[in-house]
């Protein structure tokens, strides 16, 4: 029977953390293992896994020891095994929470537990690394979003407790962002300084003007320069027209004498033949003018047409095309 009992009796250290060392004396070597028993054996797994280096799997082992029974024992591996994995925040918390337990004077292993989490939680304390994180050219009243590891920090930050090992920042400020890859060291401070160009807050925008109100019977009017336009480019076109009728029809008529009678030179011999082919080029002169003026001011009506328009006056402009006896008359009103 005693042999059966040994392996129990191993382990009176952790067990006595728990009070339970006269609970495992006083019980029978066939009874029934107690949550406090499971709680001990997961404990003595989890610190030959710490001895080994195996900080994960030695973490894991103490958090289930944990869940079966409550022991500062328990919180103290957990902690050393954060710290170990590089886990300082998480470590520190574990060491608040182990001297957060009720004290036991008459458990030897509960208050050494405690004296050392006091101890190992101020030196670990004194080593952590502390980011500061500045903006020189931040103004107004807009703040900079600060995101450390993915978790957001309120601004201004400084002097903020963090792990040793890498670490992603990422900052915004009116429509920029910046990323910083920084690197923390156990017992010293880090500090960074965002640029952002030269940005600055940018004012209020000006509430825009209500559009005026608009006659709708009015409506919008066309500008007189296009009406102008328009109508010296009808001009030119009936005077070319007209002008290249009369030359081509003149032409015509001395074609024909200087076939039937002959024209030596291509000038007809007969007076009245050479004036009628000197005024047949004459109106073919002044057609092709008139033609080349005609498209001048069609250009010039299309341009005043595509130009924004003004709302139209109460008196629209009037232009009078009449004809006379020595050609046409234009009369315009603006």
């Amino acid at each position: 029977m005693r042999k059966a009992c040994r392996p129990f009796l191993l382990r009176a250290s952790f067990s006595s953390a728990l009070g339970a060392v006269s609970l495992l004396a006083a019980e029978p070597c066939h009874a029934e293992p107690t949550a406090t028993d499971r709680a001990v054996e997961l404990a003595y797994q989890g610190r030959a896994q710490f001895e080994a280096g195996h900080y994960r799997e030695a973490l894991t082992l103490f958090e289930q020891a944990l869940s079966s029974a409550k022991s500062p024992v328990f919180d103290l591996y957990i902690a050393r095994c954060h710290k170990a994995l590089g886990e300082w925040l998480r470590a520190l918390d574990d060491y608040e929470r182990t001297l957060k337990a009720p004290e036991d004077p008459e458990n030897s292993a509960w208050t050494s537990a405690q004296r050392s989490a006091a101890a190992e939680r101020e030196e670990l304390a004194a080593k952590l690394p502390r980011l500061t994180i500045t903006a020189p050219r931040v103004v107004g009243g807009k703040k900079p979003t600060i995101q450390l590891d993915s978790v957001p920090l309120d601004w201004p930050v400084s002097a903020r407790p963090l792990d040793p090992g890498k670490h992603l920042v990422v900052a915004r400020y009116l429509g920029q962002e910046e990323t910083r890859e920084v690197l923390s060291v156990a017992g010293e401070g880090l500090t960074i300084e965002l640029s952002f160009g030269d940005l600055q807050e940018s004012p209020p925008l000006a509430p825009k003007a209500p559009p005026e109100a608009r006659d709708d019977k009015e409506g919008t009017s066309l500008s007189p320069w296009f009406w102008g336009s328009a109508t010296l480019a009808g001009v030119g076109l009936t005077a070319g027209a007209v002008t290249g009728i009369l030359a081509f029809t003149t032409a015509s008529e001395v074609r024909s004498y200087c076939e039937q009678s002959g024209c030596p030179g291509n000038v007809p011999p007969d007076r009245d033949m050479q004036d009628m082919s000197e005024l047949s080029r004459t109106l073919g002169d002044v057609s092709t003018v008139s033609f080349i003026a005609a498209g001048a001011f069609t250009t010039a009506a299309v341009t005043f047409l595509l130009l924004p328009r003004e709302p139209a006056a109460k008196k629209r402009a009037r232009t009078q095309v009449q004809p006379l006896l020595t050609g046409l008359s234009l009369r315009s009103e603006f």
